[in-house]
């Protein structure tokens, strides 16, 4: 019984890692203030916006910029949840500011609890309001496929 709950463990936090990894894996990506002098990241900025007007809304995962560690690093369990608190925080001041600057056109679809990243459903308007959002390090579209997809990063 213990044993297999341990094992259990190991199992989502390799689950856990793997998808980090997967979701850190990709193409370059596009400086969101139009600065970047990189032809591949303008495409891909400009196909993700281009993808949100005509659908509409694009589903997109927020890398948020929060110091992060893997939990299986941090010593204590204090650590674990000062960093848990850091990512909700920061999760809680982007929406606040896509509220706040009447981005109605966001859905929240995933709040991760223990990765800085959320995923959303966001209109054109809001998808450009999170490339300016200083707690926002990148955005990528949510989409089946291979790393690499359109990737978007906010301004530094």
């Amino acid at each position: 019984m213990v044993w297999r709950g341990i094992q259990g463990g190991v199992w989502r936090r390799g689950v856990l890692v793997a998808c980090v990894l997967f979701l850190g894996v990709g193409a370059g990506e596009a400086n969101l203030s139009g600065t970047s002098g990189d032809v591949a990241s303008a495409d891909a900025r400009r196909a993700l916006a281009e993808r949100a007007r005509e659908m509409k809304t694009v589903r997109i995962i927020v890398q948020l910029r929060v110091p992060f560690v893997p939990e299986g690093e941090l010593k204590s369990t204090w650590q674990v949840f000062r960093q848990r608190e850091g990512i909700a925080q920061a999760q809680d001041r982007v929406l606040e500011r896509l509220r706040g600057l009447g981005c109605d056109g966001v859905r929240t679809a995933k709040r991760f609890e223990t990765v800085p990243q959320m995923g959303l459903k966001v209109d054109e308007a809001c998808l450009e309001a999170l490339g300016q959002d200083p707690d926002v390090q990148s955005i990528q579209e949510d989409a089946l496929g291979a790393p690499g997809g359109a990737s978007l990063a906010a301004p530094q």
